[in-house]
């Protein structure tokens, strides 16, 4: 046996291997590059970069190509409404689950508690602004302004990262560790019970397939951090492992990569309370009601890429009338909380796709009960 063919065999075990198993082991062998080569790793970094560039230049034509084929592939008009507001309504339903949950993890595990944190006279938040502005706020009136301030709060919470460690020590950054954790969790609890437990209850399906036909999307998902550049996986999935027609996969997950961010309203309700205990403040009834509202509202103008969610956060804190500065609290760990969101996110867009799909008879249970193949 000569040498190449020796080195071949791993290679065409590899390429056997199913979608997700293959992100896996990529994912693993590099965290072991990282440890291994330390700072030398950075040399490896514009490769992703560019790999995430192509993603996010598809994205725009992706969505409204996937949209265009979903409508026309329905020539029900009456069909198409009862599609939308179906997608919506589920949508708006979960995601103030996920909001609660996360919040309710928040509570139950106070990774915040004991850090004693003091907002600075220049970052005290400002009063919440009432809801018929945030209503307002939701939709820019100029795009470009809307995104460039985006950055600029970017910028301003790295700046505001090394402030917070000068001032209040390096031990601030212990308690991430169990922030990290209670979101993970609460990230797992909500798709086992809220995903599974819609689809056992309204639609008679067994979760396990469902969970089994989306693993090559979730995969997708939490290595990449962008629910939009996961799109065709999704649609892939939908189709060919959980049995939803092209129409409804094609106008359904479009929609939901653009709009459904359960992911992102978990993460948004346990920073929240995160940092309301960081900083010793008694959140009042109306200031729960405040984040459940604000971060559902939010999260449905969260954009699908990786970042965005700690954008919409400034939002929340603001509303329910919290410090600005704890943003820069977990801006340093953002990349890490940004890849469980968004695994939720996707698992979200797929579970509605399959739920509208059974109601309009439009999902092959033949092709989703066979899901279990990879």
């Amino acid at each position: 046996m000569t040498q190449s063919t020796t080195l071949s065999a791993p290679l065409r075990l590899l390429v056997r291997l199913p979608l997700w198993q293959q992100i896996l082991i990529g994912l693993a062998l590099g965290v072991a590059a990282g440890m291994a080569f330390g700072a030398d790793a950075q040399l490896l970094a514009p490769i992703g970069t560019l790999f995430l560039n192509a993603i996010k230049m598809l994205i725009v034509p992706l969505v409204f190509v996937s949209l265009v084929a979903g409508i026309t592939s329905m020539q029900d008009s009456a069909k198409i409404g009862r599609i939308s507001l179906k997608t919506i309504i589920i949508y708006l339903v979960t995601t103030a689950f996920a909001v609660s949950i996360g919040l309710l993890f928040g509570a139950l595990f106070t990774p915040g508690e004991g850090m004693n944190m003091v907002a600075s006279g220049s970052e005290q938040a400002k009063q919440a602004p009432s809801l018929v502005s945030i209503l307002v706020g939701l939709v820019p009136a100029n795009p470009v302004t809307a995104f460039a301030e985006g950055n600029i709060l970017q910028i301003i919470v790295f700046a505001l990262t090394a402030g917070v460690v000068g001032s209040h020590g390096a031990e601030v950054l212990l308690p991430l560790a169990g922030v990290i954790g209670v979101i993970y969790l609460a990230s797992i609890a909500h798709v086992l019970l809220v995903y599974g437990g819609l689809l056992g209850l309204l639609a008679r399906l067994n979760p396990l397939r469902f969970f089994q036909g989306i693993a090559p999307a979730l995969a997708v998902a939490f290595s990449t951090s962008s629910s939009s550049g996961t799109l065709p996986v999704s649609i892939e999935c939908a189709r060919k492992n959980l049995g939803v027609s092209e129409g409804v996969a094609g106008f359904v997950l479009p929609v939901g990569a653009t709009i459904n961010m359960d992911g992102t309203a978990i993460y948004q309700g346990v920073l929240a309370l995160f940092i309301a205990q960081a900083f010793d403040i008694d959140l009042s009834a109306g200031q729960y009601a405040m984040i459940i509202l604000t971060a559902t509202l939010a999260s449905i103008g969260t954009a699908g890429i990786p970042g965005a969610g700690l954008i919409m956060l400034g939002l929340v804190l603001t509303a329910a009338g919290l410090p600005l500065e704890g943003v820069a609290l977990i801006a340093g760990i953002d990349r890490i909380l940004d890849m469980a969101r968004t695994t939720v996110n996707v698992a979200g867009d797929l579970m509605t796709t399959t739920l509208v799909g059974r109601s309009e008879q439009e999902l092959d249970r033949a092709v989703y009960d066979a899901s279990n193949k990879e």
